[in-house]
């Protein structure tokens, strides 16, 4: 009965260091065409903030995703690191290489590799009613 009341919630648009995120495991080899597509489309037009990275952070409450919504938007290095420490493996059931990110890993590498300030970041978490 109590997972029928849990919410997937996406929080509001972000700007991290990508070096802040965890570290993905892209599901396609680095000579993919994707690869290189990617790289010249961030090059020629900057990291879309309408695909942001999606990071799964676990569960919350109502009070928490408060806390959530007032981060300023370029958040601190500490209030990034605390929000991901906590261990998401058994609130999120599945076999993905990067259990954190949820959406962006083949984006989020090509960020790390030019070295990127910044990239856009929403994060995804479950919320009880």
């Amino acid at each position: 009965m109590q997972d029928y009341y849990k919410k997937l919630k996406l929080s509001k648009l972000f700007y991290i260091s990508p070096t802040l995120l965890p570290i993905p495991s892209p599901v396609s080899p680095r000579d993919f065409p994707i690869f290189s597509f990617l790289e010249k489309d961030i090059l020629t037009n900057g990291f879309d903030s309408k695909r942001p990275i999606i990071v799964r952070i676990g569960t919350f409450n109502k009070v928490s995703s408060k806390v959530l919504s007032e981060f300023p938007r370029f958040p601190s290095a500490t209030s990034i690191k605390e929000l991901l420490e906590e261990d998401i493996e058994d609130k999120w059931k599945t076999d993905i290489p990067s259990k954190n990110i949820a959406d962006g890993n083949h984006r989020l590498v090509i960020a790390l590799e030019l070295k990127l300030d910044y990239v856009p970041v929403r994060f995804q978490y479950i919320i009880y009613d």
